[in-house]
């Protein structure tokens, strides 16, 4: 399966107020936890709620559960307790307070009900023709990182260009790109755009001097 990319904005659990932080939400931080235990134990509840996930944000599951780099079966756990009794997911720590037996429930009609979204929505061709660009240092200079950053995000959905913002949570999970989180970047000296996402430059001649001295240590029988 090939990911699908979607802008943030149309996301329908942005809208839902699934990103929302604790204090954002109105409720305490026990009473949410409680909630998002009490709402995954019930199954039958739970199983509905993932129906009404699939069925009701579209756009949402193309996003989340085409990438298989994340926990998709933590996602449904998560968009189901949003959907269903306005829970945010800063309250998934609530998942923890489960039973063993509860959590393998849980899990188990979570990826049941991945496996079939996954079946019934096959994707067999790339949504763009061109690759993003790698957003390794290289020998980059910041302007072609930040066109580099800018160019990437418009191959996952952004074809009219970033958001001048994106929700804060958003954007600092890496979810959504935004030129805010560009001047964030160049306001803190952050020339190097780590906070971008771009690696840092891993020095060949610091790795050569770190591997003689472990070799030293290991020879002078100084390595426990």
């Amino acid at each position: 399966m090939k990911r699908i990319y979607h802008r943030w904005e149309h996301w329908e659990c942005v809208r839902a107020g699934m990103y929302v932080s604790c204090a954002e939400s109105g409720v305490s931080k026990d009473e949410g936890l409680e909630m998002y235990r009490a709402f995954l134990s019930d199954i039958p509840r739970f199983v509905l709620s993932m129906k009404r996930v699939m069925r009701e944000w579209p756009v949402s599951c193309e996003q989340f559960l085409t990438n298989d780099s994340i926990n998709r079966v933590a996602w449904l756990g998560q968009s189901s307790a949003c959907i269903e009794i306005g829970l945010p997911r800063s309250f998934r720590g609530g998942f923890m307070l489960l039973k063993d037996e509860e959590r393998r429930a849980a899990n188990t009609v979570a990826k049941k009900a991945l496996d079939a979204w996954l079946k019934e929505h096959s994707y067999s061709e790339p949504l763009f023709s061109r690759e993003p660009i790698s957003r390794s240092n290289g020998c980059l200079t910041a302007i072609e990182k930040i066109e580099a950053y800018c160019h990437s995000w418009e191959l996952r959905g952004y074809h009219a260009g970033i958001t001048d913002e994106a929700p804060s949570q958003l954007e600092s999970e890496g979810l959504a790109p935004s030129y805010r989180k560009i001047a964030q970047a160049i306001l803190s000296n952050d020339m190097n755009l780590y906070s971008l996402g771009f690696s840092r430059k891993i020095s060949l001649w610091y790795g050569a001097i770190k591997k003689n001295e472990i070799q030293d240590r290991v020879e002078s029988g100084h390595c426990k």
